[in-house]
């Protein structure tokens, strides 16, 4: 393996490793007696990066100040909520169809895209404030490692997340057994040394000011002892647990007290729902892989359906969702709750598609504060026709059939009747969709539905009264209810199963995450597959001749030739039964898609097309007592 290999592959993958000048030697560790000083030109030493910058004195600060500023901000919208609240209860007591009504429900919705919008770039910019100061804290603490290397004689430092001198632990589970250092001697672990160099460098860059007598090392954290541990006969042995001390647990171990007779806590699964839900495999992009995908939150579900857990909590993040990934969480919800588990949407505000997706679950939270809004279906179409023709502008295309009217916006000033009834059917089958699962998930009539819908917005206790919901409440009073429900002494809420954890998906991990898909070295693990299969081709994008592409941010157009290598390579595959072609495009060129149909006709397997959002996300937006074209 070459070391430019090494540098790239190993380091970035393994989260922090460093590797420093010089070649691996065959001095596998230092022995335990040697010192740093004695250590020869292949000296290998480890190092817990993600501990030294924990206790990194002005990082912490730095940190503590952008939480205070996060709080700030989260309370200046917290109050631009509560008078949203106030403005939505002030509407209720107004005549609907009035022009009263109708402008404050049109400011109403106006500020309620607003909020959201400042709300999102707000934590945007938090998490790109926090990626910048670990990128610039890592940094400083990288040239220090180099100097205490230099000084020392190290050749190569190694990260390692152990406790010096304990090593691997099967306590650790599957999570640690692909970790770079499995056991070493607490002889080779540098983390005090780099922490005593952090803070003897930020003592003298920031001393203390002189407010009276007080011990040195008053502010400063302790410092780790890196004293190796008793020799044992086989030093290559995993090092065994601490006995655990006979008789009641002691606060100070850790340990709660259980109540006798407690049963069992039962284990509780928190799946946040957040994002745009790409489908397909993570593409390429810096940002594309930090989405959680449609296939990898569907597949949680499914997980959870046959794990032995007692309940869901489906936590709503302001998810952006289409009519296609509507109707594929409701069949995943509905696949959780016939294995009789039951499954809870905690709401802060829904809007149609969001509210679609909670009415499947078993029973909807919706936080005090929070909004339904449920306007309705329309659709619109701006024309530019009368704009072309005072530039002077006229606009050509190739149109075959006359239900083919995507470009009457260029060449029309209103509606075909055949583009106006193919619309009016999609808006039509739309809002009696809307109907019909609203009335089945919450047992309501349909015609009381629809005098609903024709409301519109709702506040929690609103929408609580007209059984739109089944509890106001905060989530922590609401999972202390599940609590007593289950009658269990406490919950095992595991949140986001299967994915990395929070500490691995912000701060430094997140930043070396990013690291790793900047330079590519970031690579999805693969199943392998002994037996028949099912072959899944994506379509995700615009349509056009030639190789597929993603953009930088993660968006994707789908080449033709790119989508036929992908469907030869399924139909000549032995092992493939049939194929599934999982389209989420609004169209694009004529040409590609007539050689990808060419191409489709040819396979003699079977090839089913599941159908995405397909361009229809702003059908299920507007506001009006009935579908209604404009």
């Amino acid at each position: 393996m070459s070391w430019s290999h090494i540098m790239w592959a190993r380091w970035l993958k393994a989260w922090g490793l460093v590797l420093l000048a010089g070649t691996l030697g065959t001095t596998g560790v230092l022995a335990a007696e040697e010192t740093h000083t004695q250590a020869g030109p292949s000296a290998v030493a480890v190092l817990d990066m993600a501990e030294v910058l924990r206790r990194h004195p002005r990082l912490k600060a730095e940190l503590a100040e952008l939480r205070a500023d996060a709080a700030r901000a989260d309370e200046i919208l917290k109050r631009r909520r509560d008078e949203l609240a106030q403005l939505a209860r002030k509407l209720e007591t107004l005549k609907p169809d009035t022009p009263e009504h109708k402008v404050l429900k049109e400011q109403l919705s106006a500020r309620q895209v607003a909020l959201n919008l400042d709300s999102e770039l707000q934590q945007k910019e938090l998490a790109r404030r926090e990626a910048r100061l670990y990128q610039q804290y890592y940094g400083r603490v990288m040239e220090l490692v180099a100097e205490h290397a230099r000084e020392h004689g190290l050749a190569v430092v190694l990260r390692a997340d152990r406790i010096p001198g304990k090593g691997f632990s099967s306590a650790d589970g599957p999570r640690g057994w692909g970790q770079p250092v499995l056991w070493n001697d607490a002889a080779v672990d540098i983390t005090p040394q780099i922490i005593q160099r952090v803070l003897d460098l930020e003592a003298a860059a920031h001393p203390p000011a002189k407010t009276g007598p007080q011990s040195p090392q008053k502010n400063a954290e302790p410092k780790t002892s890196a004293a190796p541990p008793p020799k044992t006969k086989d030093a290559g042995a995993k090092a065994k647990p601490a006995e655990k001390p006979k008789g009641k647990p002691s606060a100070a171990a850790g340990v709660k007290p259980k109540p006798q007779g407690t049963r069992a806590r039962p284990t509780v699964w928190r799946i946040r729902l957040r994002g745009d839900f790409p489908e397909g495999p993570a593409a390429g992009g810096l940002f594309a892989e930090v989405q959680t995908s449609l296939a990898t939150v569907i597949d949680r579900l499914d997980r959870a359906a046959n794990e032995p857990i007692a309940a869901v909590l489906l936590e709503f993040g302001d998810p952006n969702l289409g009519p296609g990934k509507v109707n594929e969480f409701r069949q995943a919800i509905q696949r959780v709750r016939a294995k009789k588990k039951p499954v809870m949407a905690q709401l802060t505000g829904a809007d149609t598609h969001q509210y679609l997706v909670a009415a499947a679950c078993d029973e909807i939270v919706m936080a005090p504060s929070g909004m339904l809004m449920l306007p309705g279906v329309r659709a619109e179409m701006t024309f530019y026709k009368g704009l072309l023709d005072k530039l002077g502008v006229r606009f050509e295309l190739l149109q075959k059939g006359k239900y083919k009217g995507a470009a009457e916006s260029f060449t029309q000033t209103a509606m075909s009747p055949e583009l106006r009834e193919s619309i009016q059917a999609i808006v039509d089958d739309s809002y009696q969709a809307l109907v019909s699962m609203v009335a089945a998930d919450r047992k309501l009539d349909p015609a009381e539905v629809r005098a609903l819908v024709d409301q519109g917005m709702f506040t929690a206790q609103a929408a609580q009264k007209a059984r739109l919901v089944d509890h106001v409440c905060y989530f922590d009073e609401f999972q202390e209810t599940l609590r007593q429900r289950l009658g269990a002494e406490e919950l095992a809420v595991v949140s986001q199963p299967g994915r990395p954890s929070e500490s691995e998906s912000s701060g430094l991990p997140g930043f070396m995450k990013f690291m790793e898909l900047a330079f590519g070295t970031r690579r999805t693990a693969e199943k392998p597959t002994t037996g028949k299969k099912i072959a899944v081709v994506y379509a995700v994008g615009m349509i056009f001749e030639g190789e597929s592409a993603t953009s930088l941010f993660g968006e994707s157009v789908v080449g033709s030739a790119t989508l036929i290598s992908a469907l030869r390579t399924a139909a000549e595959d032995p092992k493939v039964l049939a194929i599934v072609l999982r389209v989420d495009s609004p169209g694009g060129s004529a040409v590609a898609s007539d050689l990808v149909w060419r191409e489709i006709r040819r396979i003699k397997k079977p090839v089913v097309a599941s159908m995405g959002d397909v361009g229809q996300r702003r059908l299920l937006s507007g506001d009006g007592r009935r579908p209604h074209l404009r």
